[in-house]
């Protein structure tokens, strides 16, 4: 097991809960893929090299490590896969696949960074939302790309609303989502912060849908109610993938 400083920023001792779930953390793994990662932001990269930065990401699992990845670097990346002449940023339709790409990067970086809670994002999160305008939009056929970049704009301050209802997402963004939300769930409340509209609609939307969705999604959602009623759940509970 590492040391305690490779570890999140937990809730003290005497307030951290037991896992409820049977499931072992590599946090030598993680420390490993979250040292990479931010080795390749520092060496030169094309953009067959940046997408595989990436998806790496996207891999790299809630580790402490991960608070010294450029997250201004990864929002310029995004911002770059847009089309700003208009005055409203759309995404260039010929990197629509690399606009998707790295938005899940950035939202799934940036809700790790607001859930370790570290006082040395501040800045880098200030920044970014004096300069952040709203990026989401309808884009027919891709419920997946409007709904990530919807979030986005949540997380950094220019929310507009979420109609999951009028989203059909695919049942693997589906899936990553309702993982994404929880992980949210936990660090706003865990700051006694108040939970936003978008996260208890889309656990309402998910739990009415008819047949229900598969099982992973349930528990997430399950997971959120319970945070929300105040059941206190160690991070290893959320990061076991499997909560029957």
């Amino acid at each position: 097991m590492p040391d305690e400083e490779n570890r999140l920023e937990l809730p003290t001792a005497d307030r951290q809960p037991s896992p409820l779930f049977d499931g072992k953390v590599d946090w030598d793994g993680y420390l490993v893929d979250s040292n990479s990662v931010t080795w390749m932001f520092k060496v030169p990269r094309d953009t067959d090299t940046i997408m595989d930065i990436l998806k790496f990401i996207l891999d790299v699992v809630w580790h402490a490590g991960i608070r010294i990845t450029p997250l201004e670097n990864l929002y310029n990346i995004v911002l770059s896969r847009f089309d700003h002449s208009s005055g409203h940023p759309i995404v260039i339709s010929e990197l629509t696949n690399e606009a998707f790409l790295s938005a899940k990067a950035l939202l799934y970086l940036a809700i790790q960074r607001k859930c370790l809670g570290s006082k040395s994002d501040k800045a880098a999160f200030k920044s970014i939302s004096s300069r952040h305008r709203t990026i989401s939009s309808h884009y027919e056929g891709n419920p997946d790309l409007e709904v990530t970049l919807r979030i986005i704009d949540h997380i950094f301050g220019d929310p507009e609303p979420v109609y999951w209802e009028n989203l059909t997402l695919t049942i693997p963004h589906h899936a990553w989502m309702s993982h994404i939300l929880l992980y949210r769930t936990w660090g706003v409340l865990r700051k006694g912060e108040p939970l936003s509209d978008d996260i208890e609609e889309f656990v309402s939307h998910s739990l009415q849908l008819n047949p229900l969705p598969p099982a992973t999604i349930v528990a997430d959602c399950l997971l959120i109610v319970g945070l929300v009623l105040g059941i206190n759940l160690h991070i290893n509970d959320l990061l076991v993938a499997d909560k029957r």
